[in-house]
């Protein structure tokens, strides 16, 4: 799990207005607690809504790897900094 600021290189920054992402090396057990919490406590948003408080979606594959990073956005800095402290907290 690594913390991205998106820019200008990627879609949903350009067109949607996200700005920034948790990256994971793929869809993994990590993932998807994290994608519940967002669900749980940033409300009525659902994971495909570009529009939306949050997004998650995949990547392209890197060259010579078999895993498909995935990555859950945010519009707001506040919004992933609220959603990592409901995780610890759980």
């Amino acid at each position: 799990m690594k913390v991205i600021k998106l820019n200008r290189r990627y879609k949903v920054f350009k067109e949607h207005g996200h700005e920034v992402a948790v990256k994971f090396g793929s869809y993994n057990a990590k993932a998807s607690p994290l994608e519940r919490v967002c669900r749980d406590r940033l409300g009525d948003n659902v994971m495909w809504n570009k529009n939306g408080t949050w997004y998650g979606w995949f990547g392209k594959k890197p060259a010579g790897t078999h895993n498909t990073p995935y990555f859950i956005s945010f519009r707001k800095e506040s919004d992933l900094t609220f959603v990592l402290m409901c995780l610890t907290s759980n």
